[in-house]
C-alpha cells in the first residue's frame, strides 16, 4: 500500500513562512516560522512550537502551523537531527588523527542519518522552545507544545519538566512505560554498548525503509524486499498504555491527550453518552430498549473515549 499524498499547503492569507535554523547541541535543525503578516510592533503573541514523529519532518504540521498562525500565533516546526533537511551526528571512521593548530584535523567521517535517539529528540525540541522564546513579538507567558506520535510522546515530556510551556497537544502520543522483557533487553543492550560489546551507534541505512535496522533483536532475519528486520520471535507485549495526566484507569490510552491552556492537570473530559442507531437489520432483545438497557436502569459509563479520532467519528 503506497503512502497517501497530501495535495501543497495553501497558505492562509494574512501568513508568511519563512525557513529558520535551529541550533542543537552543535547540529542544524531545518525549522520554519510562521507568522501573521500584521504585528503591531509592540504587540506579545502566544507560540506553539510543533514536533513530528518518527519518519516525519518539519511538513508533517505544517497545516497545524498555518492555521494557528492566522488566528494570531506565531509558530514553528523543525525536523528532528539525522533527518531530511537537519544536519547529522558524525561518527569517525578509524583512527582519530592527530590534531593541528585550532584542534583541527583531516579525518573520514559518517554521517548518522535517520536515527532515533530520545534524547536527543527531547533536546531539539527544547532548543526549538528556547529559538521561538527568543523570536519577536513572542510572549513568553503563552508558549505551547504539539506533537504527534512519537513526537507526542516528547512533548509531554518536556511540558511535565519545562515550566515555560503552558499549554500542551499531544495527538496519538508515543507514550508507554519500559517493564518487563523490553526493558531488561534495553538494559543489556545499554550494558553492551557502554562496554564496547555492541556498536555505539546502532546499524542503520539512509533509506527510510530500513529504520528498523537500528533496533533489531538477536536471532532476527533480513527481509530482502523491504530491507527491514523481521524478529525471531514474536516480540514481547507491552504493558498498557499509563499517562502521568489521567486520572482514572479507563482514560489511561494513548489515542488522543489534549491539555488545554495552562490547565496541564486538568482532568479530560467526560465521554459523551449517545443513542445507538436504529437500524433495521438490528436485534434488540426482549425487554431491553434500543440502548441494550432495561427500563428504568442508567447507561454503564464506557471504558474508553468513544471518540477515536480527531474528527470525532
Amino acid at each position: 500500500m503506497s503512502e497517501k499524498v497530501y495535495p501543497p499547503l495553501v497558505m492562509p492569507d494574512g501568513v508568511r513562512r519563512h525557513p529558520v535554523t535551529v541550533w542543537s547541541n552543535g547540529i542544524a535543525l531545518d525549522a520554519d516560522v510562521y507568522r501573521p503578516t500584521t504585528i503591531e510592533p509592540d504587540a506579545a503573541l502566544p507560540a506553539v512550537v510543533l514536533g513530528h514523529g518518527w519518519g516525519g519532518s518539519k511538513l508533517t504540521a505544517e497545516r497545524y502551523a498555518a492555521l494557528f498562525a492566522s488566528a494570531g500565533m506565531i509558530t514553528l516546526t523543525f525536523t528532528q537531527s539525522s533527518w531530511f533537511g537537519s544536519g547529522s551526528p558524525l561518527q569517525l571512521v578509524g583512527e582519530a588523527p592527530g590534531l593541528e593548530d585550532g584542534n583541527e584535523a583531516l579525518t573520514r567521517v559518517r554521517f548518522i542519518r535517520n536515527l532515533v535517539d530520545p534524547s536527543a529528540w527531547i533536546a531539539n525540541l527544547r532548543a526549538a522552545l528556547d529559538y521561538i522564546e527568543g523570536e519577536p513579538n513572542v510572549d513568553p507567558a503563552r508558549i505551547g507544545l504539539w506533537g504527534t506520535s512519537f513526537g507526542g510522546g516528547f512533548a509531554v515530556h518536556l511540558a511535565a519538566n519545562d515550566d515555560r510551556v503552558k499549554a500542551l497537544v499531544a495527538q496519538v502520543p508515543a507514550i508507554a512505560p519500559l517493564r518487563g522483557p523490553v526493558a531488561e533487553l534495553a538494559r543489556k543492550r545499554a550494558i553492551d554498548t557502554a562496554r564496547g560489546d555492541a556498536d555505539a551507534i546502532p546499524p542503520g541505512s539512509s533509506t527510510p525503509r530500513s529504520w528498523p535496522t537500528a533496533y533489531r533483536a538477536p536471532g532476527s532475519k533480513c527481509c530482502r524486499a523491504s530491507g527491514t528486520w523481521l524478529p525471531a520471535k514474536r516480540p514481547p507485549k507491552l504493558p498498557p498504555c499509563s499517562s502521568p495526566f489521567s486520572h482514572r484507569k479507563e482514560h489511561r490510552h494513548h489515542d488522543r491527550t489534549t491539555l488545554r491552556g495552562a490547565g496541564l492537570g486538568r482532568r479530560p473530559a467526560r465521554p459523551v453518552r449517545t443513542a445507538a442507531r436504529r437500524r433495521p437489520d438490528r436485534v434488540v432483545p426482549a425487554g431491553l430498549d434500543a440502548d441494550h438497557r432495561r427500563p428504568g436502569c442508567r447507561a454503564r459509563r464506557p471504558a474508553v473515549h468513544p471518540r477515536t479520532d480527531p474528527a470525532g467519528r
